[in-house]
């Protein structure tokens, strides 16, 4: 489980120092900074395991002070290609070119598989890096559906939106979203359908409807 949790942390911090890493997966801990190291050698049999005595790990490149995971390609992150592909959908709309915004949400958004680490959900540091990657994965979701929207791609726009409520199931202007593509597609029923589920889950939390999704009832 330690082992899963370091290379978790490396693959969201990408680049770390060894106190930070030691404070934050053994706060505990008498000596963190011991454990780091025994775990740290596990990580690196495991991802390499025909490596030879004497030669350095491939995959996570360790100083005195640093440890990181290698970026040349020879690996594979799922939550990197996510973020590469929403940093450059922002560029993109900022240079106000929305088909290459839309281009590159178009790839981001598939790669949300699930929630975001959850084999190390008990652990402190990974909650508000958890929030922070749920956070914006749904603030891109409905920043496409409204392009997608305004383009006239009614689909895409209700697909943007279930992938946001798949991230955060009470997410009310992901419903707003859905229910306009619905409309907007001519689809009374299916956005009369995604107003019930949106009044459903509120209800659940004990929420009040914000008026916006009220108005959407009709």
């Amino acid at each position: 489980a330690r082992v899963r949790e370091l290379l978790t942390y490396l693959a969201v911090s990408r680049r770390s120092r060894r106190e930070v890493i030691s404070d934050d997966l053994w706060p505990d801990a008498v000596d963190p900074g011991h454990n780091l190291r025994v775990t740290l050698n596990y990580l690196n049999q495991m991802l390499d395991p025909h490596r030879t005595c004497g030669q350095p790990p491939r995959y996570v490149l360790s100083t005195k002070d640093w440890l990181s995971l290698v970026s040349d390609g020879s690996i594979t992150v799922d939550f990197w290609q996510m973020e590469q592909h929403l940093d450059r959908a922002e560029e993109a709309e900022r240079a106000t070119d929305v088909n290459l915004a839309l281009h590159h949400y178009a790839a981001a958004l598939p790669l949300w598989r699930g929630e975001a680490m959850c084999d190390v959900s008990y652990s402190a540091w990974a909650d508000p890096v958890r929030t922070a990657i749920r956070s914006r994965y749904v603030a891109a979701a409905l920043r496409a559906g409204e392009l997608w929207l305004g383009a006239g791609s009614f689909a895409e726009s209700g697909r943007a939106a279930e992938r946001a409520l798949v991230a955060d199931r009470y997410c009310e202007p992901a419903y707003r979203l859905l229910i306009r593509s619905h409309r907007a597609a001519g689809n009374p029923s299916a956005a009369r359908e995604a107003f019930a589920r949106c009044r459903a889950d509120l209800a659940e939390l004990g929420a009040e409807m914000d008026p916006a999704t009220r108005s959407l009832s009709g």
